[in-house]
């Protein structure tokens, strides 16, 4: 086989590929729903939240083994407290928000399907 014969099958082999290929990853990407901003910040509040309570178990195991004392574990456990106390407030502002959209959301749901359904009277 000559090479030109070779390089026209390489090519009509991955034009076939990218063809054949193109809806299966357009149709995958496509159902990969996105994140809104808010559940991203919950996360990220979450995250804040789990490290600010392995800092302080952490910190409690330091002044355990001796590696930090009395006055460093009290002072750095009150700042890592108040960091989390902030943090919590925040999430549940957060998340009591998220509850009142999706309560909203279903009252809409339900409003669309109720006008819908034909009168029965």
């Amino acid at each position: 086989m000559s090479i030109v014969v070779i390089a026209g099958t390489l090519a009509l082999l991955a034009w076939v590929i990218v063809f054949v290929g193109q809806p299966l990853v357009q149709a995958r990407t496509a159902r990969v729903p996105t994140e809104s901003a808010t559940e991203l910040r919950r996360k990220e509040l979450r995250f804040q939240r789990d490290t600010a309570y392995a800092t302080i178990r952490e910190l409690e195991t330091d002044h355990k083994l001796g590696t930090l004392s009395e006055q460093d574990m009290h002072t750095l456990r009150e700042q890592y407290t108040l960091r989390a106390a902030a943090v919590l407030k925040e999430l549940d502002v957060l998340e009591a928000g998220m509850a009142r959209q999706t309560d909203a959301e279903i009252e809409e749901s339900v409003a669309r399907y109720r006008r819908s359904r034909p009168s029965t009277n």
